[in-house]
């Protein structure tokens, strides 16, 4: 039987206008931006991520500072700063390079962000749901299951290196008008980790004379 991916879905325009961290990152169009994680020993490059548009302009540059990701824009200022906790909450995203202003969370085993929508003026959510893998992922304005509009697709650009730990990854994300792309950007870096983190699991789960019962995705 085949795995549910999102590759072929098509993203659809929020009813609201999303605004997690300001209205100067939304835009009127859809965008698409590639998404560049180095991973690779060798590489020198002095970010952790890099975020790109198609005709390779650049956009955002993450840092790794300890387990806190930096989100920061051309002109060096940070924007947005990733957070992980064992306690509530699971994944938390601040505003600038501190721990002062939430602006959106994620609790453990839940696939459910909550985030206040300057816009609304509401607390809301975004359902993101990944392929058993982590190649794929779709998020949606509300819950999936209830019909909610899928605003956001991400996918990893599948080489020859796919199935290597330990190597340079890049993801595109294609992201609707109408959408604050810093919170977009930020879910997409969390995707990229999970991704790594289950990388050696495709390996085992694609032989299917593999009986290794520590094998399967969790």
């Amino acid at each position: 039987m085949k795995i549910k991916t999102y590759d072929a879905e098509k993203i659809s325009k929020p009813e609201n206008t999303i605004v997690a961290v300001d209205e100067d990152f939304i835009y009127n169009d859809t965008k698409t931006f590639f998404l560049k994680q180095f991973l690779d020993k060798d590489s020198k490059s002095k970010y952790a991520f890099t975020v790109n548009n198609i005709h390779n302009k650049n956009y955002f540059n993450i840092k790794k500072d300890g387990q806190t990701k930096i989100i920061y824009d051309i002109y060096k200022k940070p924007i947005l700063n990733i957070r992980h906790s064992m306690i509530f909450p699971h994944i938390a995203f601040y505003k600038g390079n501190e721990d002062k202003e939430m602006i959106a969370s994620v609790q453990p085993d839940t696939t459910i962000v909550e985030f206040y929508n300057q816009f609304t003026k509401k607390q809301e959510i975004l359902n993101i749901l990944n392929d058993k893998f982590n190649c794929s992922c779709g998020i949606f304005y509300g819950k999936e299951k209830e019909g909610a509009p899928m605003i956001c697709k991400i996918r990893e650009i599948m080489d020859a290196n796919t199935f290597i730990t330990y190597c340079d990854k890049e993801y595109t994300i294609e992201i609707s008008e109408g959408v604050d792309i810093v919170i977009i950007i930020a879910l997409a870096i969390s995707f990229a980790e999970m991704n790594f983190i289950t990388r050696r699991d495709r390996i085992k789960d694609s032989d299917p004379y593999n009986i290794d019962p520590n094998s399967q995705f969790y």
